[in-house]
């Protein structure tokens, strides 16, 4: 690093880390600490560690260090900034979720794009493919869903859904992921679906990575997002409900997802959240 950035031979460690823009090795040793706290918090948050670590918060910020490794991982996490996420309330499921049975048939359809790389394609392609399979399912036995969700660089995100002439969009809470908004739309429509069933529901989004997460066997992240959506799910099928969540490709003058995606980005400037008792766990 001293060759490379032509320094002198007393320029400290510290100064020519800040020139090439490379964290220094506290700030490192910090952030390795912080993450093993968080993933720990998260993946066992019932366990007596688990408690000692959320303990070792209750001591004041900025007190003289007294040797405790526990307390010094607090103070890690409260020097990054990010104690408040470190600490925050165990990503469980919803009362009402339980694991299906093994092998037992699901009770939606994920309709994946069958070409490999479907956003590689010519934008004109996904589009007349897209309109080909919206289009014959427009019946009156039949509701369609569009949803989207936006994450800005400044923290904010906003989720929405439009079926017909109808529109709705909610304001995440702070540093709410772009996956998590998205999978916020697809929750907030089959809400809606389940206050007012028909016999058939066809959900689209942009988004593969949440209809990839909808459709595995198990939750790793975003646990009750996730459950709360396959709770509503199960609901819509009790109520003889036919649900299919298909991909549309985003930006190719599709009418129902260009509406949603601005709806989410507009939303996602509103000044405070109006999500109910957010599941959302900040990213």
């Amino acid at each position: 690093m001293r060759a490379i950035l032509n320094a002198p031979r007393w320029t400290r460690i510290v100064t020519m880390l800040a020139e090439c823009g490379l964290p220094t090795i506290r700030h490192r040793i910090y952030a390795r600490a912080a993450l093993a706290m968080a993933r720990y918090l998260n993946t066992r948050p019932n366990s007596t560690f688990a408690a000692h670590l959320r303990h070792g918060f209750q001591r004041p910020p900025n007190t003289r260090p007294d040797g405790d490794w526990v307390h010094a991982m607090a103070d890690a996490a409260r020097a990054l900034g990010v104690a408040d996420l470190v600490r925050c309330d165990p990503d469980l499921a919803v009362p009402d979720h339980f694991p299906p049975p093994p092998l037992a048939p699901k009770n939606f359809q994920v309709i994946l794009p069958s070409r490999t790389h479907p956003k590689q394609h010519l934008p004109a392609l996904l589009r007349q493919e897209s309109l080909a399979t919206i289009a014959p399912l427009s019946n009156p036995a039949t509701r369609l869903y569009f949803t989207d969700g936006s994450a800005g660089e400044n923290g904010k995100s906003g989720s929405a859904f439009v079926s017909a002439a109808l529109q709705r969009s909610l304001r995440l809470p702070e540093n709410s992921s772009a996956f998590q908004a998205e999978l916020v739309a697809l929750l907030s429509a089959l809400h809606h679906a389940c206050e007012s069933p028909v016999p058939e529901i066809h959900l689209f989004t942009d988004s593969l990575s949440a209809l990839h997460s909808l459709n595995a066997t198990t939750f790793k992240d975003n646990v009750q997002l996730l459950s709360s959506t396959h709770h509503h799910l199960l609901t819509l099928y009790r109520l003889n409900s036919d649900v299919f969540l298909h991909w549309v490709p985003s930006h190719v003058g599709v009418s129902g997802n260009e509406r949603a995606d601005e709806a989410a980005r507009r939303t996602s400037t509103a000044p405070e959240d109006t999500f109910p008792s957010s599941p959302v766990t900040p990213r």
